[in-house]
């Protein structure tokens, strides 16, 4: 192919449908493999070639940092940051770089769509010259990088489903966190405290924590972003989408910052009392295991339900 300059945004080299890979997987684990830089280093370019993950923070603004090696022992530097994340669903973000003889690449615009297909998840990429010159990268190449590194994640995802207990398929008990808790006082009190970020901010989270609320939108698709303030003085930064909100019954949600998982709240109407039902289901057993035994999520659940608790006792 000869050089030629692709210096406009419009020009699209596309991975097509037929190129896509359909995996036998949960989007949220899917999406997880895309998320965890350890993960990463699995999958990340072709069969044969290493993958050092330097920084990989998954959030729109977040940097890309990656090193990648190849059989003849080439070095490219590949460096970008995400402009778009939806969990689970999609992915958006560009990259530049150069390789070890100092030739620049351009820079591509990655739109990674992971796309529920009954029990499996369909993944597309599609690429395109955001910025530079095609003088080093051929589209060819492009697609067949891509190509080969969607199977080799496709491959990485099968190891990591047959490692876990009894080679069986994930199932949500193995990947959750629950919690069941009554309350003395009706549903539509209960829920209301679930539903306002002044209420919440007086009891969400472990003991000791207290939290700051920079935006709140109790409705689908939208945001609460807070910040938690912990007993010892460290800040943890939280950004969560609403799902499904169905009062005074349901309430779903995403929690976008890592670790990141999904949450179910169920609200059973007991008369004068009400049973709140809390699922918050992860990726992977092992996620879930590591959130329990590294973040106490266990211990922190219950302490957050029962300064809910409580709060309710002295209304």
């Amino acid at each position: 192919m000869n050089e030629q300059q692709l210096n406009h945004p419009a020009t699209s080299i596309e991975i097509d449908q037929e190129h896509s890979i359909l995996i036998d997987a949960p989007p949220e684990l899917v999406f997880e493999a895309w998320r965890n830089p350890a993960e990463l280093t699995k999958w990340w370019a072709p069969e044969g070639f290493t993958t050092t993950v330097n920084e990989f923070e998954v959030r729109p603004g977040g940097n890309i940092r990656i090193s990648i090696k190849s059989v003849d022992g080439q070095e490219y530097k590949q460096n970008g940051h995400f402009i778009e994340v939806l969990y689970p669903e999609k992915l958006v973000f560009v990259i530049d770089g150069y390789d070890s003889t100092g030739k620049s690449h351009p820079e591509i615009k990655n739109t990674v769509t992971i796309r529920q297909e009954q029990e499996s998840s369909r993944v597309i990429v599609q690429v395109e010259i955001h910025k530079g010159t095609m003088s080093t990268t051929s589209p060819a190449a492009l697609n067949g990088g891509w190509t080969k590194s969607l199977v080799r994640l496709q491959k990485n995802i099968k190891q990591l489903i047959e490692a876990e207990p009894e080679g069986n398929p994930l199932t949500d008990s193995d990947r959750e966190i629950r919690s069941r808790r009554i309350f003395n006082a009706p549903r539509e009190l209960v829920f209301s405290l679930w539903a306002d970020a002044a209420h919440l901010s007086k009891w969400w989270g472990p003991t000791g924590f207290t939290i700051s609320t920079s935006s709140f939108e109790f409705k689908p698709n939208g945001i609460w972003e807070f910040v938690m303030h912990g007993p010892d003085g460290v800040d943890y930064r939280n950004k969560i989408r609403y799902q499904q909100i169905k009062a005074p019954e349901r309430i779903e949600y995403e929690h976008l910052t890592g670790p990141v998982h999904r949450v179910i709240v169920l609200f059973e109407d007991c008369g004068e009392e009400t049973q709140v039902h809390f699922r918050m289901i992860f990726a992977t057993t092992a996620l879930r295991n590591k959130v329990a035994s590294q973040f106490g999520a266990v211990e922190g659940l219950e302490q957050t339900l029962n300064r809910l608790e409580e709060m309710i006792t002295s209304k």
